[in-house]
């Protein structure tokens, strides 16, 4: 049974000795851009790393937030859209930047969504200054894999493959926006759907254990683990660290559906709204993660899989789209939610360097907000078993409460939970999606004999 009669908002249960608060007058590490912005194709951008007043260039190091240095300092691309930096001196990290690299073309498409049945077909057209420029230019697919642009035939586009696709084209040295066609099919194959536990970490900055939790997680998500999506809630801070990720709003709404006892020490996980649950960190990141990966498969043998989803994430003039078909295999009370995470925030944590392998200043799947913030779990599903029901969320770019303002760092965890009797609703699925991309129904694996 859920336990909820907490103040999550008190103060937390952590054992824990040394004062982490920063000392007054300390410098922070500044990078910054020669432009905000620059022509895709044309420009290249220089960055200069400031220490305080102090400039710092030739000592610092630029990263891509990839984790792609750049040696010279400089930045040049001939593929429009928003890239993202960071610069390292002295061991401390800088606030992320956003660069804008700006397309001089527009690339317009007679549709964004196609079934992915080869007949269903997409036409490009290119314009320059209000002047149909299509016959003079070329359209380029990008690679999921980041490889070098693939210039097409033609400026049409079908595929029997589901997935998102992103284009661009360019006439001369010219280039224009990205379009993502997504191509999306409704109905799914089976009703044996591939399971994953949803993992919640409490987490903040101020914490040192967490930096050994933080960095399990990485681990496990390094090392191809897959049985589970992990996302962190952060607190509102200790050791006299405030931390800037924390929401009140939120940090309630999900945290009284994970913690399961009157009082906690971070760092604190729950798996699936249950009670399985983990508190506390030791200093050994390899066997924290081979204690994590036991709790997702205990979680994800729980209880059965009964619903799947395919998800499609886009943005449009600033908003965040996301439709979910979500599948139900077996009757029963089920609500979804949609999950707005977002990635690449860069802040110092406690006792970071006791985890060099890992940066875990380097915060990622940090829950923003949700779809339905009264409901933890979200709205009804209505329909039976074999049934589909279809779900649609827009979000206001003002309403996604990001740190970093920049949508090239989000995306979403779809999750289905379902009635479990006396134990209320427990999370029976989660579906990720990327920013402007799409996720297929996934299958279990069949069993052989």
């Amino acid at each position: 049974m859920k336990i909820f009669n907490y103040i999550l908002t008190a103060v937390l249960a952590i054992t824990m000795i040394a004062s982490c608060e920063t000392a007054p007058g300390v410098k922070n590490v500044t990078l910054l851009p020669s432009s905000n912005s620059f022509n895709a194709g044309i420009d290249t951008i220089s960055f200069t790393v400031q220490y305080g007043e102090e400039d710092v260039t030739a000592d610092a190091q630029v990263f891509t937030t990839d984790n792609a240095e750049l040696t010279d300092k400089k930045f040049s691309s001939s593929i429009p859209g928003n890239y993202n930096f960071y610069a390292i001196y002295n061991d401390m990290a800088s606030v992320e930047v956003t660069v804008t690299a700006l397309g001089n073309l527009e690339l317009i498409a007679d549709k964004t969504t196609i079934t992915p049945d080869g007949s269903d077909v997409v036409t490009f057209t290119v314009m320059q200054d209000g002047i149909d420029v299509t016959s003079e230019s070329t359209l380029y697919l990008i690679p999921e894999d980041g490889g070098e642009p693939i210039a097409q035939d033609g400026f049409t586009f079908s595929t029997t493959e589901e997935g998102s696709y992103k284009f661009y084209a360019t006439k001369g040295s010219a280039s224009s926006n990205t379009v993502t066609i997504n191509a999306f099919g409704d109905a799914p194959e089976s009703w044996s759907f591939r399971k994953r536990a949803f993992l919640v970490e409490i987490t903040t900055t101020g914490c040192p254990p967490c930096a050994y939790m933080k960095a399990a997680v990485k681990h496990l998500e390094q090392s191809g683990w897959d049985e589970g999506y992990a996302a962190e809630l952060h607190t509102t801070g200790v050791n006299g660290v405030k931390d800037p990720m924390y929401d009140a709003l939120i940090f309630n709404l999900v945290g009284q559906a994970v913690v399961q006892a009157s009082s906690f020490g971070v760092p604190y996980l729950g798996w699936n709204f249950s009670d399985i649950v983990a508190e506390g960190a030791g200093s050994n990141v390899s066997y924290i993660a081979s204690q994590l990966s036991q709790k997702t498969d205990t979680a994800n043998e729980a209880y059965e899989c009964t619903s799947g989803a395919s998800v499609i994430c886009s943005e449009s003039n600033g908003k965040l789209n996301v439709s979910a078909n979500v599948a139900i295999a077996e009757d029963g009370n089920y609500k979804v939610n949609c999950y707005i995470l977002e990635d690449n925030i860069r802040q110092n944590q406690a006792n970071a360097s006791a985890v060099p392998d890992y940066d875990v200043n380097n915060h990622m799947n940090v829950i923003r907000t949700l779809a339905n913030t009264n409901d933890v779990f979200g709205d009804p599903v209505t329909v039976g078993a074999n049934e589909i029901e279809s779900f649609t969320w827009t979000f206001e770019s003002s309403d996604l409460n990001l740190i970093n303002d920049n949508l090239e760092n989000v995306h979403v965890y779809v999750v289905i939970s379902k009635e479990e009797g006396i134990d209320g609703y427990i999370v029976n699925n989660v579906v990720k999606c990327a920013l402007n991309g799409s996720t297929p129904y996934e299958y279990a694996e069949l069993e052989t004999i």
